[in-house]
């Protein structure tokens, strides 16, 4: 008879080979361990426009090779402002991370920054520098979420969107600077409702370039709906976007009340809106022109 040690041992149940659920791998962060750092110090603190470009001095190059362009639009979309300057035959660069999935699209991204830095040193006198930072959290329809208001326009910093939007702006008005002290006239443009120029350094940047405001509606140059918009610069002639509607013209509505009469964005239409008209992208081109031709001293030609 088998000693009872031995016995135990044969009733014991084999352990299963199969159905062993896979451990799941972590989503690797190809993120730069000190660009993250950096970035989230950026999203942390109160910047001023001096500490930003600070920061920024690292990644400055000059290259003697690279040719000049005339037109470099951030967040450009369906890049309406650069394939209208193209038709003039100017170099115009537009960047955004739709396009790729290459960092380098990305301003929020080491690679990108550096690029939206190195395109900004390329811009010369009388260019255009265009933004249109995300606008989607500052915008009076998120701020039930983002918590942002006049009085704390920085917003939740626990909310994602917020501390994206905060990135975006700090990273563009650090680029921005490098184009106006390059002497090119720069646009920062966002709805009527946003509260970015509140926000600092974005609030140094505008006093930093003049001060110089236009309110102006996509919906005079064609856009599905009115979209009043801002547009901060240091153009002296930035009247010429401001356009009228058409009288009789209907718009589509980008809000809509609920039942308890809370409102919500529709979001397709919200999105649509984000894109320029062709005829703004055209009056914008001619801007550039007119800028360009006036620096050479050909104002007749530039009318």
């Amino acid at each position: 008879m088998a000693p009872l040690a031995a016995r135990k041992s044969q009733l014991k149940p084999k352990k299963s080979k199969c159905h062993v659920a896979p451990r799941k791998r972590k989503a690797v962060d190809k993120t730069p361990t000190a660009w993250k750092r950096a970035a989230d110090k950026l999203v942390a603190c109160h910047c001023t426009l001096l500490s930003l470009l600070a920061f920024a001095m690292p990644y400055l190059t000059v290259s003697g090779q690279e040719d000049e362009i005339q037109s470099l639009e951030l967040f450009a979309g369906k890049q309406a402002i650069s394939r209208q300057t193209q038709k003039f035959g100017f170099r115009a660069v537009a960047l955004d991370k739709t396009y790729s999935d290459s960092p380098i699209m990305d301003l929020t991204t080491m690679d990108g920054f550096k690029h939206a830095l190195s395109l900004a040193m390329r811009l010369g006198i009388a260019c255009t520098c265009w933004a249109a930072p995300v606008c989607s959290s500052w915008v009076w329809v998120s701020r039930s979420s983002t918590g942002r208001r006049a009085t704390c326009p920085e917003g939740n910093l626990s909310c994602l969107s917020v501390r994206e939007g905060n990135l975006q702006v700090k990273l563009t008005v650090t680029v921005l600077p490098v184009a106006f002290l390059r002497g090119a006239f720069v646009y920062v443009e966002q709805p009527c409702s946003s509260l970015m120029s509140l926000y600092e350094p974005m609030k140094s940047f505008i006093e930093l370039i003049g001060k110089q405001r236009c309110r102006v509606a996509l919906g005079a140059y064609g856009a599905d709906s009115a979209k009043p918009i801002y547009i901060y610069t240091n153009d002296p002639n930035i009247e010429r976007f401001q356009k009228r509607i058409p009288g009789g013209t209907e718009f589509k509505q980008l809000c809509c009340k609920g039942p308890g009469g809370a409102v919500t964005g529709l979001k397709t239409v919200l999105k649509a809106s984000q894109a320029y008209p062709e005829d703004f992208g055209r009056v914008v081109a001619e801007a550039t022109a007119s800028n360009l031709l006036s620096s050479y001293g050909l104002d007749d030609f530039a009318k």
